[in-house]
């Protein structure tokens, strides 16, 4: 679900055209050409990173790249994007099953991943963290 709001997928409203339901899209609507293609770029740049970055360290780590041999990155590639289909179907499953959510639900969402990423720096910090 943080990962559909971290994107923009989710609109926060009942209309979905409006500029503060649409919190990636509403910037879009300024730009035209090659502004807009850029941006779209970057927004689509930053769903690929955050999909890797899911999968390959929080759910599926195996399949990796270990070497620099032709082969060895071709199976870290064929990996990743049978990954990355798998977890566009479960995306897309969970976008359909959420279409509109309201403002508070989606708080519930943040507010957890907040206090879990405030956790995780205050343990890093108490317990040692990486030693140099």
């Amino acid at each position: 679900m943080l990962l559909l709001f971290e994107t923009g997928k989710i609109p926060i409203e009942a209309e979905g055209l409006m500029e503060l339901g649409m919190l990636d899209e509403a910037k879009l609507m300024e730009y035209s050409g090659i502004q807009y293609a850029m941006l779209k770029w970057g927004s689509y740049m930053k769903q690929f990173i955050f999909m890797s970055i899911f999968l390959n360290i929080f759910t599926f780590p195996w399949g990796v790249a270990m070497g620099y041999s032709a082969v060895s990155i071709g199976i870290g590639i064929v990996s990743l994007l049978v990954k990355m289909l798998f977890l566009i179907g479960v995306l897309v499953a969970v976008e359909e099953t959420y279409a509109k959510l309201r403002l508070f639900k989606i708080l519930d969402y943040l507010a957890i991943s907040f206090s879990l990423a405030l956790l995780s720096i205050i343990s890093f910090f108490l317990f040692g963290g990486i030693a140099l």
